[in-house]
């Protein structure tokens, strides 16, 4: 499940990449705003597997003890 996760991290890093090279090309303002939420959702994605990542090493760490 671990390899899911980190396949699903790199592609959302991936998008991200290209939404903020997008932005920094600069576009017309309802299309910026909507690559900024989508910025946005994207990142906080991202924080949510970073967080499950983390609990699943603390709960293998506490299974080892």
């Amino acid at each position: 499940m671990a390899r899911d996760w980190e396949q699903a991290r790199a592609h959302l890093v991936s998008q991200r990449q290209s939404l903020i090279e997008q932005l920094a090309k600069g576009f017309v303002s309802g299309e910026s705003e909507r690559h900024v939420e989508l910025l946005l959702k994207i990142q906080a994605a991202i924080d949510v597997l970073d967080t499950a990542d983390e609990s699943d090493e603390e709960d293998d760490e506490d299974e080892d003890k």
